[in-house]
């Protein structure tokens, strides 16, 4: 189960305060569909562009109804929705892996630079006598680029093993939360 929080999103939607008490704005939603490739994408963009001031997530458009795709999407933290309209649901990827907020430990996402360290390291490419790594050699290119498919592709199963079949949004009201669940199903996009 993955939980998404929507603080204070009733009011934004321009809900009643008896309809944001009673109903999540996504209640009528049955299904999101997504694809586990658009998951490991957004994963890794958000790995990449880690000391940017961008997000990308997994986005849902309104109506909030039957069954909806979600789709690569980037959100930049300052821009705002206007606050007469139903505003997407914006889901970070790691929502979709495992039971929490992080992404379990077997799914960290690769990192090429300390991957490459790594690899050095355990394949002793350090001189002992002073401590500096060897030149770097085309033969060691080499290796280090079947250890990088090797890494990712085993990135890319544990999350696919990890991915979980329903997201739970909650809204903060006044008098409480109010909470909805919502099947996922993983299927590849249509091209």
């Amino acid at each position: 189960m993955v939980y998404y929080n929507c603080t204070n999103m009733a009011e934004q939607n321009g809900a009643t305060t008896d309809e944001s008490e009673t109903k999540h704005r996504a209640a009528d939603l049955e299904t999101i569909v997504v694809s586990k490739e658009a998951v490991l994408e957004a994963l890794r963009r958000n790995k990449r562009d880690e000391n940017e001031q961008l997000t990308h997530m997994l986005r849902v458009s309104p109506p909030f109804e039957g069954e909806k795709r979600a789709t690569h999407h980037v959100d930049e933290h300052h821009k705002r929705y206007p606050s007469d309209i139903t505003t997407p649901l914006h889901i970070r990827p790691e929502r979709f892996v495992g039971e929490g907020r992080q992404l379990p430990a077997q799914c960290k996402v690769p990192d090429y630079s300390q991957d490459r360290r790594m690899f050095v390291e355990e394949n002793e490419y350090v001189d002992e006598q002073t401590g500096e790594t060897q030149e770097w050699t085309d033969e060691m290119e080499s290796e280090f680029e079947d250890w990088w498919e090797v890494t990712n592709e085993v990135f890319e199963t544990n999350v696919k093993h990890a991915l979980s079949d329903g997201v739970e949004f909650t809204t903060r009201t006044p008098d409480g939360n109010v909470s909805t669940t919502i099947a996922v199903r993983y299927e590849a996009e249509d091209e």
